[in-house]
């Protein structure tokens, strides 16, 4: 872990670090990552200038290491904390030791999903309090470095002069840091990849494209959503958030809708990228039980649904197989089907989510889709939309005991949407770049044609199939994964 320390005999009480004082930080914070040429050299910058803040005790950088299968989290102790602080610092800081302990496994699992952690001496479980009570530490504030969405290190701001909360602005300001360092961690892994092995013109293309786009267009989102954070602070502090028949609010939400978007869009061209040059997606397989997961995926869109009087309805056969898939790209995609099926749906119509274990031929090593299970499955009503895959499913079974060849499973994830139909011209380029189909949008909530040539590319990393079909008013889309043990 790289550390900064300030000395022990400043005033024991800090007051909270003022608005536009957090804003400056951050503009010099990112002046300073802006050319800066090598991953250690970013830590030195942030933390010698960060660490001049009165207002906090210590900051310092850990980086997180997984396991060899990729999955669970590890934190490491950075080998280098001394040569990057001054001895006359070291020397000052609790007899010249850097923070050696590992920051605790569940506060990890935390950072995985949340953008701040913040902790105190007195809510901690009694297992954890060691970890801040043998640094002297009041409080911390931990935020994630994340690199290509994937938690990468952490920066944890500490306070050992008193228990007092910490200040919005300060939360702010930390995460700004936090994306401004990510996005340089994103540009010089990328760079090193691309240097360690030949690559051709049009993946080096691909690459400088890449950095290009993470400076000009992710840097100023970065800052309009940090001003739009602290413009709401200062707001609320003078009281005009609260006031009667105020149209701020109205216009701050408008104002986070819009960078949301916009970032969801700068994201996506960066996937897109990434996955096109065969440049940075790393599997990381575990076992997934769908008949829990997928309730809890579906829930996030319930307000969606009901605002919009849609209905849904998800179908889960009993003694589903377990699916060894990457969770965060299969949440992905999913999310991204979700997403445009609650976006072209009519009010009063239904969205069905059906999940069905089907067989696959597996010809001469060559596996395709068994006939009777294709994407063009016609179901008017629930009841005969189930019961067509239960009679299809157990006739392909009852044929396959007396076939000569291997039999292989998939499990099928059928997304139906009725009151919409897509014409056959317009499904022949669905997965096309920046394709968007004229006067379908009738929720009126844009888009760019990133989303589904985004799952095409994420559906071929899982090695799995996809299919869109449309008629009778309904929309269908068939994603099939292969199961490795079915049971």
């Amino acid at each position: 872990m790289l550390a900064h320390h300030h000395p022990q005999s400043r005033s024991p009480v800090a007051s909270p670090l003022q608005i536009q004082d957090a804003f400056h930080h951050l503009v010099e914070v990112q002046r300073l990552l802006q050319d800066c040429p090598e991953i250690r050299a970013c830590y030195r910058r942030v933390l010698d200038h960060l660490g001049q803040i009165p207002e906090i005790s210590r900051i310092a950088i850990a980086e997180v290491k997984r396991d060899p299968q990729g999955q669970r989290l590890q934190p490491c102790e950075s080998q280098w904390w001394v040569e990057n602080i001054s001895s006359r610092r070291r020397r000052r800081n609790r007899q010249g030791n850097p923070p050696t302990q590992t920051i605790p496994q569940r506060w990890l699992q935390v950072l995985e999903q949340a953008d701040q952690l913040t902790v105190t001496l007195t809510s901690l479980p009694i297992q954890e309090r060691h970890y801040l009570s043998q640094q002297g530490i009041f409080s911390g504030l931990l935020v994630p470095l994340k690199v290509n969405q994937t938690l990468y290190g952490v920066i944890q701001v500490e306070n050992s002069s008193t228990d007092r909360p910490w200040h919005p602005s300060e939360i702010s300001l930390f995460q700004g840091v936090a994306t401004a360092l990510s996005m340089r961690l994103e540009t010089l892994i990328a760079q090193a990849q691309a240097d360690s092995a030949v690559q051709s013109q049009t993946c080096q293309i691909q690459e400088e494209c890449w950095t290009t786009i993470s400076h000009e267009l992710r840097s100023p989102m970065a800052n309009i959503q940090m001003v739009t954070q602290l413009l709401e602070i200062h707001l609320n502090q003078e009281g005009l958030l609260t006031q009667p028949n105020s149209k701020i609010p109205q216009y701050l939400q408008m104002l986070r809708d819009e960078c949301d978007r916009k970032t969801h869009i700068i994201n996506d061209l960066l996937d897109l990228a990434r996955l096109e040059s065969d440049a940075g997606e790393t599997l990381a397989p575990t076992d997934l039980d769908l008949a829990l997961w997928l309730p809890y995926l579906t829930e996030a869109f319930g307000d969606r649904m009901a605002q919009q009087q849609q209905q849904f309805q998800l179908h889960l056969p009993p003694d589903l197989p377990t699916l060894h898939t990457d969770v965060r790209q299969l949440e992905r995609i999913l999310t991204e089907l979700l997403h445009n099926a609650c976006k072209y749906t009519p009010a009063q119509q239904t969205i069905r989510l059906a999940v069905q274990k089907v067989p696959v031929d597996s010809i001469q090593g060559s596996d395709r889709l068994h006939p009777s299970q294709d994407c063009s499955l016609n179901g008017s009503s629930d009841s005969s939309f189930v019961d067509s895959l239960d009679v299809s499913l157990n006739s392909s079974l009852d044929g396959s005991l007396s076939g000569s060849h291997h039999q292989s499973y998939a499990l099928q994830l059928t997304l139906t949407n009725t009151g919409v139909e897509i014409a056959e011209h317009h499904l022949q380029r669905v997965f096309d770049k920046f394709y968007r189909i004229p006067d379908l949008d009738i929720w009126k909530q844009g888009g760019t044609g990133l989303g589904l040539p985004l799952v095409k590319k994420l559906t071929q990393l899982l090695g799995a199939t996809i299919a869109i079909s449309s008629d009778s008013h309904q929309v269908r889309v068939c994603l099939q994964i292969l199961i490795e043990n079915p049971t």
